[in-house]
């Protein structure tokens, strides 16, 4: 194992980091800037905990389950994490974008996916973490 990289359970645990994780975002305060900021109210449901966790900690772990994170906001991972990612990057705050605007923006991405078995909203989320993972976390 090279230094510094992370371990991931792949099984079991929804497939989510085994370790806590490291590193810079680690450090920023996701869950209680999400909570102050509102996160969608279509978000939500399901274990609000283990939700929580996942838009926290899951952008950081490569494994992280999309399908759990799916079924947890019933439906709406891609607005759930777009939501996470730009909070957790200021992005919302630095382009002073209303939590309204931002809310009805990612709904509208989301209801462009049609419900298909592959290129759906789902594989835009598994992409949209996958970039932000290559772009934020990955060693090389």
């Amino acid at each position: 194992r090279r230094e510094g990289r992370r371990s991931f359970a792949v099984g079991g645990g929804g497939g989510v980091c085994a370790s806590e994780p490291r590193g810079a975002l680690s450090s920023v305060p996701l869950a209680g800037r999400v909570r102050a900021a509102r996160m969608p109210s279509r978000v939500g449901g399901g274990d609000a905990g283990r939700l929580a966790w996942l838009l926290e900690h899951g952008p950081e772990c490569w494994s992280v389950d999309m399908f759990e994170m799916h079924q947890l906001t019933g439906g709406h991972a891609l607005s759930a994490l777009g939501w996470a990612l730009f909070e957790r990057h200021g992005v919302r705050a630095a382009l002073g974008i209303s939590a309204d605007r931002m809310r009805a923006f990612l709904a509208a991405v989301e209801g462009g996916y049609h419900s298909v078995p592959y290129h759906n909203s789902v594989h835009a989320a598994c992409v949209t973490h996958g970039l932000h993972w290559l772009l934020t976390c990955s060693d090389n």
